[in-house]
């Protein structure tokens, strides 16, 4: 049996998948397939681990090596797969040396950074919802995928995607220590918002129950204002 690994880096959480499959040859085509792909192995959602604004490579890397061995993976069985960087992890300046990472352990990995916010916007449509468009073909969907640094959105038809857009709100913009309303650290994003609504920018600073619903609620009202021109790009006016 053959092995395939596929390994997700998001903005707030990291995960990964293992599966099983026979390869054999189509007698209709001729061409080599995969066939009977069975999951064996997948973990639980883990923060992706920053050290200051940057991956925590080293965090990565033991999270790597621990799902391997807990999805019994011999490198030299693994067949295909890949790793995906989206969000925030796609824009840290050392996302380069996480896909390096990967392809050290994993040789036949295809790494994607998918740092053009229209593919995350596709991808994210159709891992979630493009079955359930295809089967309503005469609906309209909106998809919104809210992430720790982007709001990806895609309008689509039928399953196919006619319009997307991103916004930057997310929730590691404006980070929290655990079960508090200190301040553990904030993107440049996250300061511009605290500057705005005139809240602490230094990380240890108590930003409050009131403060913390003032920053939920600034990004609630300016949600539907950006999604205006995305939802209307595809003739919507008039439809139910």
């Amino acid at each position: 049996m053959a092995t395939l690994v596929g390994l997700d880096f998001g903005s707030t959480t990291s995960s990964c998948l293992v599966a099983s499959a026979s390869v054999r040859r189509n007698a209709a085509t001729g061409r080599m397939e995969l066939a009977d792909v069975r999951e064996r192995f997948r973990s639980e959602l883990a923060f992706t681990p920053l050290a200051d604004e940057r991956l925590d490579l080293g965090g990565l890397e033991a999270l790597v090596d621990g799902w391997l061995a807990a999805g019994g993976v011999d490198p030299a069985d693994v067949v295909g797969g890949g790793a995906l960087l989206t969000g925030l992890t796609a824009r840290r300046d050392n996302a380069a040396d996480l896909a390096v990472a990967v392809r050290r352990r994993l040789a036949e990995a295809v790494v994607a950074v998918a740092d053009d916010p229209r593919l995350e916007s596709w991808l994210a449509f159709h891992g979630s919802a493009a079955a359930l468009s295809r089967r309503q073909p005469e609906r309209w969907f909106l998809h919104l995928d809210i992430g720790g640094g982007t709001t990806n959105i895609a309008v689509a038809r039928g399953g196919c995607v006619r319009a997307t857009g991103c916004v930057a709100i997310g929730a590691r913009h404006v980070r929290l220590r655990a079960g508090t309303t200190l301040l553990a650290g904030c993107s440049a994003l996250g300061r511009a918002v605290l500057e705005r609504l005139d809240l602490p920018v230094d990380a240890g600073l108590d930003l409050g129950a009131a403060g913390v619903d003032r920053i939920v609620s600034w990004y609630l009202d300016l949600l539907p204002r950006l999604l205006e021109p995305v939802a209307g790009a595809e003739a919507l006016v008039g439809d139910p």
